[in-house]
């Protein structure tokens, strides 16, 4: 009992000193007003070195629907004048199917080039820069691996043996 009765007034000495000390900072007087507004108004560091740089984006066309299903405009159809939205839309897509089939052609050649022999990489090559077609005669992929292979295999008939030699030049 008189443990915590001393207990008791050591809190009550604490809570006394720790008043007189930070009281002042808890009165109407001295509080801090925290403001949103304010707060987002003051610690925009962006907004103040690259202001100038945002452009905001056009709005997104919006179609609304009334209660009963139906559209507020009356059909919700794409109209014919470009809006703003689309035109950046269209933009940014762009070329963009013919980028991605550039890019998985790329990545064929550069793991076929890993797996294959300079000659073949060379040929591979010009498949990719379509300067050999896929149905190509034996003439223009012979001329593709050497300039006179052709006229050697019109001699000898042996496709094996003019790769095996082109090779081993």
């Amino acid at each position: 009992m008189l443990i915590a009765q001393l207990v008791i007034v050591w809190f009550k000495a604490f809570i006394h000193e720790w008043h007189l000390l930070h009281g002042e900072g808890l009165t109407r007087h001295r509080r801090a007003c925290f403001d949103v507004f304010t707060a987002l108004e003051t610690y925009q560091t962006r907004a103040r070195s690259m202001g100038h740089l945002f452009q905001p984006d056009p709005p997104t066309p919006l179609v609304t629907f009334l209660p009963d299903g139906t559209a507020a405009s009356g059909c919700h159809e794409a109209n014919d004048v470009k809006t703003p939205f689309m035109e950046q839309r269209d933009a940014h897509y762009a070329n963009m199917f013919q980028f991605a089939m550039q890019m998985n052609k790329e990545m064929e050649a550069m793991v076929k080039a890993n797996e294959s022999s300079e000659r073949k990489v060379q040929y591979l090559l010009r498949l990719v820069m379509k300067d050999l077609r896929f149905n190509a005669g034996v003439k223009h992929i012979l001329e593709g691996l050497h300039p006179s292979a052709y006229e050697a295999f019109q001699n000898c008939r042996d496709l094996a043996e003019i790769v095996e030699r082109q090779d081993s030049s």
